[in-house]
């Protein structure tokens, strides 16, 4: 009996320990069911509406951040622009009114003498803005158009660095008015000296036999077909052949020939025949030497040396003289012989427009000096045509591409000379055309240390290749500028 009580009792006391845990373990999963049915009363529409719009309020963030993110980028680059040019408002407002195709590129330090005449300092920024526009402001905010055409300065330019030419320029101008088309130098070697084109101390070389032959054409008569005798060979002048002597000078050649193919003892004879040191002196001042020229960047002055002896007459009239120039009054020259005679003081700016609109300088066309008759010019720019046909830059001209340049007549003179500033040997090239309407006139020069890939000859073949390809604004300007030229 006890034992039965004491099983009932152990029973009865194991039941009230398992059965709340028991009630405990089936309440568990009511409260989690009674949460998901709390979760599940809410309409599946609802929630559909509320996930999307989660959803969506992402990309809204992205794009408002996109959106802040360009708008400061414009900002910053804005801001960098007034940096570089802080004072283009005020300078640019006129230039809009007066020409609209043409930004404002820079500044350039510029400014009038007390004469009235126009002074440009920044050499070397003018140069580099004229391969991108035509046109430059001054620290003034003053517009100064140029007359140059940036196709035509970028080529120039493009010609020197791409043959590495250790010294050298390219200048090209309208022979009729003096308007400036390029103007570009360069110094693999040092390329800081970039005023090659505007330096005067460059000896002329046989260029200098143009101005003989102008002086013997119109003092002594002579023409394209009078023969000089001479011996020796053709670039050969010294002490043993340069005195005229009839029995022993067997050789002849015409006048023509002789500016054509360089013949520099043929030269000697001409001035020992025909002319004297102060008649060769006459004519080089007429052509500008020992004389300044006006023009609007500091153009070097070119000196001539006269002549003390015969042999120094003979070896002067040939080139080998004390005759310095500049690339530009080279250009000059071959201008002058191309414009019947009349030598036009170059220029580079063609007009200059106030911040206010008012237009303050405009550039007018101007004759420096007849340097000889309009019927000696025509005779030595015939020539002159000797040294393309059969002298010597017929080679170069023969393989020209262009067939325009083939076809067309061109007056040229060639000159080659050792020169000490900067050392090395002088190759120089003039050249107008065509000659029965000249359009352009060019000078170009290569100092050789010797190394040079190209030479004078072969810079303006290819300049003037680029001029005649195409009509571009340069040269339609020339073709509508006879109204500059004399008469």
């Amino acid at each position: 009996m006890m034992n039965l009580t004491l099983c009932f009792s152990l029973a009865v006391f194991f039941c009230a320990l398992v059965l709340p845990a028991n009630v405990q373990a089936k309440e568990l999963p009511e409260r989690s069911s009674s949460k998901v049915a709390v979760k599940s009363r809410v309409p599946a529409k609802v929630r559909t509406v509320r996930a999307a719009k989660k959803t969506a309020a992402k990309p809204k963030i992205k794009a408002k951040n996109k959106t802040a993110a360009r708008r400061k980028s414009t900002r910053s680059r804005s801001a960098k622009l007034v940096r570089v040019r802080p004072e283009t408002s005020s300078a640019a407002s006129p230039r809009v009114i007066v020409r609209r195709d043409r930004p404002l590129k820079s500044y350039v330090t510029a400014g009038f003498s007390p004469s009235g005449s126009l002074v440009i300092d920044d050499y070397a920024s003018l140069l580099a803005l004229a391969e991108h526009d035509s046109s430059i402001a001054d620290q003034h905010g003053n517009i100064f158009y140029l007359t140059t055409d940036p196709a035509l300065q970028q080529r120039a330019k493009s010609l020197l660095e791409e043959f590495r030419v250790p010294w050298g320029a390219i200048v090209a101008m309208d022979p009729r008015s003096g308007r400036i088309l390029a103007l570009a130098g360069h110094s693999a070697v040092d390329p800081a000296q970039e005023d090659m084109a505007i330096r005067a101390g460059f000896p002329a070389a046989s260029l200098f036999k143009v101005i003989t032959a102008a002086a013997a054409v119109e003092r002594s008569g002579m023409n394209a077909e009078t023969v000089i005798r001479y011996r020796g060979g053709a670039y050969t002048l010294n002490q043993s052949n340069y005195r005229p002597d009839t029995r022993r000078d067997q050789k002849t050649i015409e006048l023509a020939t002789a500016l054509g193919k360089s013949c520099n003892p043929a030269f000697g004879r001409v001035a020992l025949r025909s002319l004297s040191p102060q008649l060769l002196e006459l004519y080089a001042e007429s052509f500008l030497f020992n004389r300044s020229i006006p023009f609007e960047l500091p153009l070097g002055r070119s000196t001539f040396a006269t002549p003390q002896s015969d042999y120094e007459l003979a070896r002067t009239a040939a080139g080998f003289g004390e005759a310095l120039l500049s690339p530009v009054h080279a250009a000059m020259i071959a201008g002058a012989m191309a414009n019947g005679g009349m030598i036009m003081q170059p220029y580079l700016v063609d007009s200059v427009v106030a911040p206010d609109g008012l237009v303050k300088y405009h550039a007018h066309s101007r004759v420096l000096k007849r340097a000889v008759l309009d019927s000696t010019a025509s005779k030595v720019l015939d020539m002159m045509q000797a040294t393309v046909d059969h002298g010597t830059a017929r080679k170069h001209f023969q393989r020209t591409r262009s067939t325009h340049l083939r076809a067309m007549r061109v007056a040229g003179k060639t000159g080659t000379l050792r020169g000490k500033n900067p050392e090395g040997v002088y190759h120089w090239f003039i050249a107008a055309a065509p000659v029965e309407d000249p359009q352009i006139a060019i000078a170009a020069l290569v100092v050789d240390p010797g190394y040079a890939r190209i030479g004078g000859t072969g810079l303006g073949v290819r300049f003037m290749e680029s001029f005649f390809a195409a009509p571009p604004p340069a040269r339609q300007y020339v073709q509508r500028a006879g109204r500059y030229g004399p008469g």
